[in-house]
């Protein structure tokens, strides 16, 4: 039910709440509001949840599961002025923006869906069908913003809305036919070069994809070559959105070079030198451009002659591993994805 890109476990427990629960006048009420926005629950979904209200935010949960002590937190949904304030690393819940909010005053606010990584709730029917109704109308819940505040779904999420600046910079570069040095010190890459001198070609060559990697309801932009067929490419610029603007991310070279992998990491591939050689599976964290290693595998001769092969779970402390177990660990993380760009010629 849920899209999960975590590899190692995690052992969660179900947010506890420590402002009252207001029950929907005997559950009978529909319609919930506070005091920015409101939205309808289906008719099918009465007398089976309660409210439960915070830091304006209104969470939805499973009433049988509720009162039994089984958890049954749904979905909710909040608003933030910060993105530093929801966006980070999966703890409990997961916060996917929706769209944003303005105040009367002005303020704009993110609107966030959240949903439960780990289910819990009841056993059995009808509280696992009640709970699974009011879990997938989470996904579909259309929000209205009263009390004179203005609500746009979708609002900041969509790379087509958040990424012509950048765009529009790459193809300036190609027009100005930018040397090497001249990429370098934009903190781009370089490998547009690799595309030829002619400008007409490069820009057919070249092409932009917008993807939300780590499934916080925000695209990334991805920026690479064109190619037909098979072959995997490597993305040439990753940018993603911090602060609610665009920030560059990383840049592939010649011998360091970025794949989607799995559709939710960005796999590297690090060639040192014939004797040593690095794989690492990353992760973006929400709000930020910095990845976060989630496994490292190292080919390094020069430590080890008989057993070159190594792999770590943190920052410095490898691991003598066999062959066998990493060649298949780099297998599990081989399912490169091959973007449908659109040529930046295309681009208006």
């Amino acid at each position: 039910m849920l899209k999960r890109f975590f590899i190692f476990l995690f052992v969660f427990v179900l947010m506890s709440f420590s402002y009252s629960t207001v029950l929907a006048a005997n559950n009978d009420v529909l319609e919930i509001s506070n005091d920015y926005f409101s939205f309808t629950m289906p008719e099918e979904t009465r007398g089976t949840y309660v409210v439960q209200k915070r830091d304006n935010g209104i969470f939805i949960i499973e009433k049988f599961s509720e009162k039994s002590g089984e958890g049954g937190f749904a979905f909710g949904l909040q608003i933030f002025k910060d993105p530093k304030d929801y966006a980070h690393e999966a703890d409990i819940d997961k916060f996917i923006k929706i769209g944003e909010l303005t105040d009367t005053k002005g303020t704009i606010y993110d609107m966030v869906l959240i949903k439960p990584i780990e289910i819990i709730c009841g056993d059995g029917e009808p509280i696992e069908s009640n709970f699974n109704r009011l879990y997938d109308f989470g996904d579909n819940v259309d929000i209205k913003a009263i009390n004179g505040n203005k609500y746009i779904k979708n609002k900041g999420m969509k790379g087509e809305d958040l990424y012509r600046d950048v765009l529009n910079k790459h193809i300036q570069a190609i027009n100005e036919k930018w040397r090497y040095s001249q990429y370098k010190n934009a903190g781009i890459s370089t490998l547009y070069l690799a595309a030829g001198k002619n400008r007409k070609k490069q820009m057919k060559k070249i092409g932009y994809a917008y993807y939300d990697i780590n499934s916080d309801g925000i695209d990334e932009l991805f920026i690479g070559k064109i190619s037909k067929g098979k072959s995997n490419e490597p993305i040439y610029d990753i940018y993603t959105i911090v602060d609610r603007k665009p920030e560059h991310a990383v840049s592939s070279s010649s011998t360091d070079k970025y794949f989607v992998c799995n559709d939710n990491f960005l796999c590297r591939e690090n060639f040192v030198s014939d004797n040593e050689n690095i794989f690492s599976v990353n992760y973006f964290i929400g709000n930020s451009a910095k990845l976060k290693r989630q496994i490292e595998f190292m080919y390094n001769s020069n430590l080890n002659r008989k057993n070159p092969w190594f792999r770590t779970f943190e920052i410095t402390n490898y691991q003598n591993i066999s062959k066998e177990t990493y060649d298949q660990g780099k297998t599990n993380f081989n399912e490169y994805k091959k973007f449908d760009y659109i040529p930046l010629s295309e681009f208006k």
